[in-house]
């Protein structure tokens, strides 16, 4: 490994895995939406005409340990300026999913078995909880099973809805490709920032001469690895301080 990637922390280095190695490279502090963005076309450089709103999925870094999470992705939105003839082509380009494509996912994704079972016993078990009381022997039980039902519809519906949002997402096509951007890379008790990977010089001239401000510097970066050090012997710390107190209250 170079000693500029054993520079970067874990976040950084999944972050860059995943977008597109254009030439440029900037690290930006803030929101996705709260930068200046150049009046100049993302794709071939000349005069912006217009912003397209730029949505893709990202892939949140697994946590230690392995198994994924509700939180694993997540939506991230940049509105992206290009030139007149660069949107057209983009236009021309992007593919987006059929509403009969969506629905047919929809019907038969996995997780509708959970949902159509547990409305069948939902209807069965339901009758019998509506003339118990609660309170009576055995009323637990009675009311019990239809809550459960319920929260497994309510839960998978969710998570369906949430899976069905990103699909509808189409690909990214040559231009958007263009200006590539992740997730959040900050750490803890750091403000967000973002990477973005730029195809054009002259727009990553310009994105970073409207951002001075905003720029990840290598202060920053070493500021960055040693709050990482110090939080993690802070959490080393209080673990074994967890660990203490509990083994003294043991004796």
């Amino acid at each position: 490994m170079s000693q500029l990637a054993r520079e970067r922390l874990p976040n950084q280095r999944w972050a860059e895995s995943s977008l597109v190695p254009h030439p440029h490279r900037l690290e930006l502090k803030g929101a996705l939406d709260s930068l200046s963005w150049p009046n100049v076309c993302a794709y071939c450089g000349s005069r912006a005409d217009e912003l397209i709103e730029v949505r893709k999925v990202v892939r949140r870094r697994p946590r230690r340990g392995g198994g994924s999470s509700l939180n694993s992705h997540i939506i991230a939105r940049a509105r992206i300026p290009y030139c007149s003839s660069c949107a057209e082509q983009h236009r021309a380009m992007e593919v987006r999913p059929s509403a009969g494509h969506r629905i047919f996912a929809t019907l038969f994704h996995p997780l509708i078995i959970p949902i159509v079972g547990s409305l069948f016993f939902l209807r069965i078990s339901l009758p019998t909880a509506l003339t118990t009381s609660p309170f009576a022997e055995g009323g637990w039980i009675a009311w019990g099973l239809p809550t459960l039902f319920i929260f497994i519809i309510v839960w998978t519906g969710f998570l369906l809805l949430r899976m069905a949002r990103e699909r509808d997402i189409p690909a990214p096509t040559e231009i958007t490709k263009a200006c590539d951007f992740s997730g959040n890379v900050s750490q803890l008790f750091e403000g967000e920032r973002h990477i973005y990977r730029l195809r054009n010089e002259t727009f990553a001239q310009a994105l970073a001469k409207l951002n001075p401000d905003r720029m990840w510097t290598d202060q920053d970066q070493a500021r960055s690895r040693r709050r990482m050090h110090i939080t993690s012997i802070a959490l080393l710390a209080l673990i074994v301080l967890a660990w203490v107190v509990v083994y003294v209250f043991r004796l």
